[in-house]
C-alpha cells in the first residue's frame, strides 16, 4: 500500500542565505536517493526508485489525531495528510529529542517521512497540493540553506523572504486562498512580534460522485444529535448494494466512489454508541485493511442484495489550534522554549527557536454532485526571547456519524470528519 501524498506543490523561488550551513541534513542523507520523478511537472523524491509503503502507520496517526479533535470540536474534520506533511517538513529541521518525539508520534523516521512524499504514479485529478515556507527579514536570523534546499526538493515549497508586517500578513492568507479555490480564507489574524518562520500546507479536494444522485433524490428527514435533539435537514438518497457496506468495530459502513480515484466512507456508530466510543473501537490500520478488501476483493455472486442508504447533504468550516492535540500524542519538546531544538532549519541571535503554535483549518462541501474540501496547516516558529505564545486552545445516517475521504488505492485517509449536529 503506497502512501500517496501528493506532496508536490508550484514551482519554487531560491532564496540566498548569508552565514555558513549548519545544518546535519545534507543532499545525499542515508535514505534520500538521487533519483527524481515528475508527477503534474513538479519533482518528487523517490527511494530507491520506489515510493515508501506507510499508509498504515499514517492512517493510525489521522485516527488517533482525529480522537482529540473531536473533543474540541462537535463537526470536527482535519486532514491529516496536511498535518503530517506540515510536521514532516518542521522535522527536516529538528535535532535530537524534537525530531525524534516527531518521528515516533507519526511512526517512522525522517528518511521515511520524506521519502514518502514520492509516488509512482500520476497524481489524482481534483487533488491539490502547495506547500511554502516564510522566513522573516530579520539581522541575527540565519536560516540554513540544506533544510531550503530538502523543503524545495521534497515538497516542492515556495519560498518567501518577508518583513512579517501587515503586507506579509495579507500575502499569507491569500496564498492560503489562492492554493484552496478560497475555502480557506483569513487563515492567520496577526503575526506576532515573536514570529520569525512558517511552514504551510495546503491540500484542496473537488471531486464528482462516480455515480451521482438522481435529481429527485433528496427529501427532508430528522436528523437526531447525541443529546437526543431532533432537527430537519435535506438527506440524499440512493440504492446501493451490501457489496458497498462494511462493519468495522462498533460502526456499519458504506462506501460511495468518486470519479477521481477515491471514495467516500461513512460509518454510522451503533445504536447505543456514540462518535468517540465508535472510535475507540477500530484503528487505522483496521480502516485501512477493511476499505481496501473492499476494492481488491469485492462482495460478488450470489448474496447480493440492495440497500436503501439516506445521507444528509452538510457543508462545515473548522478551525484548529493544534497545540494541544499534537502535546497528547507526544510532540513536547517542540513547543518547549528551552529544550526544542530545530537548529537544523535556523538559528537566532536572540534566543532559541521553537514552535508558538500549529493552525490547522478545514472546510468541506457535500452535495448531489460531489465533494469539495480544503484544508490549510500552519506551523509557527518564534524566538524564546520574545513574550511565549499561549497555548490556551482558542445506513440511515440521521444521528451522528463518521466519515473519511480516502485513496482508493490505498485506503490513505486524505479528510477524517464527523457530523453530530445542524
Amino acid at each position: 500500500m503506497l502512501f500517496c501524498l501528493f506532496a508536490c506543490g508550484n514551482n519554487s523561488t531560491d532564496i540566498s542565505q548569508s552565514g555558513t550551513d549548519k545544518s546535519g541534513i545534507q543532499a545525499t542523507e542515508p535514505g534520500i536517493s538521487e533519483t527524481t520523478q515528475r508527477i503534474s511537472g513538479q519533482p518528487c523524491l523517490t527511494v530507491s526508485g520506489k515510493p515508501l509503503h506507510v499508509s498504515t502507520t499514517a492512517a493510525d496517526f489521522a485516527f488517533r489525531a482525529f480522537k482529540e479533535a473531536i473533543k474540541e470540536e462537535t463537526n470536527a474534520l482535519i486532514s491529516p495528510v496536511s498535518i503530517i506533511t506540515a510536521l514532516t517538513m518542521a522535522a527536516n529541521g529538528a535535532k535530537g529529542e524534537t525530531l525524534e518525539e516527531i518521528e515516533n508520534a507519526l511512526s517512522a523516521d525522517i528518511a521515511e517521512l520524506n521519502s514518502g512524499f514520492a509516488k509512482s504514479e500520476t497524481a489524482s485529478e481534483g487533488v491539490k497540493t502547495a506547500n511554502s515556507v516564510w522566513l522573516r527579514q530579520k539581522i541575527g536570523l540565519e536560516v540554513n540553506q540544506s533544510f531550503i534546499d530538502i523543503n524545495q526538493r521534497n515538497f516542492g515549497a515556495e519560498i518567501f523572504k518577508e518583513n512579517f508586517n501587515r503586507v506579509t500578513l495579507d500575502k499569507i492568507n491569500r496564498w492560503v486562498s489562492d492554493n484552496t479555490d478560497g475555502m480557506i480564507k483569513n487563515m492567520l489574524s496577526e503575526l506576532p512580534d515573536d514570529a520569525v518562520i512558517y511552514l504551510i500546507n495546503t491540500i484542496l479536494f473537488d471531486a464528482e460522485w462516480k455515480r451521482p444522485y438522481s435529481q429527485y433524490s433528496s427529501n427532508s428527514q430528522t436528523f437526531t444529535t447525541e443529546n437526543g435533539l431532533k432537527q430537519t435537514v435535506d438527506m440524499l438518497n440512493q440504492r446501493m448494494s451490501s457489496s458497498d457496506c462494511f462493519t468495522l468495530g462498533k460502526t456499519k459502513g458504506i462506501v460511495k466512489e468518486y470519479s477521481n480515484g477515491y471514495a467516500f466512507a461513512a460509518m454510522l456508530p451503533n445504536e447505543g454508541t456514540t462518535v468517540a466510543q465508535a472510535l475507540e473501537s477500530f484503528t487505522g490500520e483496521d480502516f485501512v485493511s477493511t476499505v481496501n478488501s473492499m476494492i481488491l476483493n469485492p462482495t460478488c455472486g450470489t448474496g447480493l442484495y440492495p440497500i436503501d442508504v439516506s445521507i444528509p447533504k452538510f457543508e462545515f468550516d473548522c478551525s484548529f489550534n493544534l497545540n494541544n492535540i499534537l502535546k497528547s500524542l507526544g510532540i513536547n519538546a517542540a513547543f518547549n522554549s528551552k529544550n526544542a531544538d530545530f537548529s537544523a532549519m535556523a538559528t537566532s541571535s536572540f534566543g532559541n527557536i521553537y514552535i508558538g503554535n500549529v493552525y490547522h483549518n478545514t472546510s468541506i462541501k457535500l452535495t448531489e454532485n460531489g465533494t469539495k474540501a480544503g484544508a490549510a496547516t500552519v506551523i509557527e516558529f518564534v524566538e524564546e526571547c520574545a513574550k511565549p505564545a499561549d497555548d490556551a486552545e482558542i445506513i440511515k445516517f440521521d444521528r451522528p456519524f463518521i466519515y473519511v475521504i480516502y485513496e482508493t488505492n490505498t485506503g490513505m485517509p486524505l479528510f477524517v470528519g464527523t457530523v453530530r449536529e445542524f
